[in-house]
């Protein structure tokens, strides 16, 4: 009997998965998920001397970005602009990042940058 319902009960999953790639709904991936940057430094220069600063993550095309430093998350942080070959390069505001860096060296902390990355 409890074979039976367990078989049940795989079948039906294994027809809602169905259903729901059917309806073009996106399913999540080995490559998705919440991911800590990797590193905080220069992402690129504009007329070779103005560093442009990001928060660098392994994934790809990455959106839902927080930040968990202790001086609180910035007003606009969640929108941020995304830069790079796959866009997994969150760009820091220069003002932000630079203003007094002994005083908030958190902001130059990787651990503190998060964000949902949709692919590899």
């Amino acid at each position: 009997m409890k074979t039976r319902k367990l078989l049940l009960s795989l079948v039906v999953i294994g027809l809602l998965l169905g259903a729901v790639g059917r309806l073009g709904v996106q399913r999540v991936s080995a490559g998705m998920g919440w991911q800590t940057a990797y590193d905080v430094r220069v992402a690129y220069r504009t007329h070779i001397i103005y560093p442009h600063y990001g928060a660098f993550f392994s994934g790809s095309h990455g959106t839902a970005q927080y930040y968990t430093g202790s001086d609180g998350e910035p007003e606009n942080y969640s929108s941020w602009d995304w830069w790079g070959d796959g866009y997994k390069v969150l760009l820091l505001e220069k003002s932000w990042l630079t203003i007094f860096p002994d005083l908030y060296p958190q902001r130059w902390n990787p651990a503190n940058h998060h964000a949902f990355m949709v692919g590899y």
